[in-house]
């Protein structure tokens, strides 16, 4: 399973089981729930390691379950938002397990099969899971902000002088 796949995948589900009737709600929090998606690939890729793309969509699918089982939807405002940080929570107090699960000698083995076969096959692509962190450095960085034009210094104005000059000509 390719990120696109695994993107598009979650995303459809997303949709058919917290926006069944708010299409537009849906797009307009898409972006949030891209960054929900491929928050675990990027925790993972901070500590080298990797997960298969099947094994990042049991993971997410675990929580998108445990939030439609145990969460109250329908008191969330801004659903892209809840499942961000439901995710960072679960890799804070979970990733550890994911760690040591990428470190495992079996999955190193079966990475190094597959690199081989890639080799032999067809050009190497990069991982799922690191195709997933590159696009959330792409969501974070959002979209351009504005620029403000600088502020002009306060010009001085011309008859300020002359008003000085004025006056004291008058006299008393």
């Amino acid at each position: 399973m390719s990120a696109e796949n695994l993107m598009e995948t979650l995303l459809r589900h997303i949709r058919m089981q917290f926006y069944p009737d708010d299409p537009k709600r849906f797009f307009q929090e898409q972006r949030l729930l891209k960054l929900a998606i491929t928050t675990p690939a990027v925790w993972l890729q901070e500590r080298g390691v990797a997960l298969s793309a099947h094994r990042l969509q049991a993971v997410l699918m675990d929580i998108i379950t445990e939030i439609k089982r145990h969460g109250d939807t329908g008191a969330i405002k801004c659903f892209g938002a809840y499942l961000l940080h439901t995710v960072q929570q679960h890799m804070r107090y979970q990733g550890e397990r994911y760690y040591n699960e990428g470190k495992a000698a079996r999955n190193q083995v079966e990475k190094a099969l597959s690199t081989l076969q890639a080799c032999v096959d067809r050009p190497v692509e990069n991982s799922s899971c690191q195709r997933l962190a590159e696009l959330n450095q792409l969501l974070r960085a959002g979209r351009p902000r504005r620029r403000v034009a600088a502020k002009k210094a306060k010009e001085p104005d011309l008859f300020a002088s002359c008003k000085g000059v004025a006056d004291s000509r008058q006299g008393p």
